[in-house]
């Protein structure tokens, strides 16, 4: 995945369950550059790729046709991790 699409699906993870505009995903992931709103649905259909989602029948970002993105998949903070472990082990 590219990492334009990822800052979008990060976004979008981010504000699960709130439609998100496409202005508003321009901001997050250009940061005031001048992009053309068609980017937005390039990365859009990047990161239905590679979730294996499709637009209709959706199970993770949800289009609401003309007024931006949605993402409806249960989103749940990771689990705390333990202490880290060294690649080298200790006889």
């Amino acid at each position: 995945m590219t990492p334009k699409a990822y800052a979008v699906l990060v976004y979008l993870v981010e504000h699960a369950g709130r439609l998100v505009t496409s202005d508003e995903l321009l901001e997050a992931a250009w940061s005031g550059r001048v992009i053309e709103p068609q980017a937005v649905r390039k990365h859009i259909l990047e990161v239905r790729n590679v979730l294996g989602d499709r637009p209709k029948n959706s199970l993770f970002i949800e289009t609401v046709i003309k007024r931006g993105y949605r993402f409806i998949a249960p989103v749940s903070e990771p689990a705390a991790s333990g202490p880290a472990v060294s690649g080298t082990a200790r006889h």
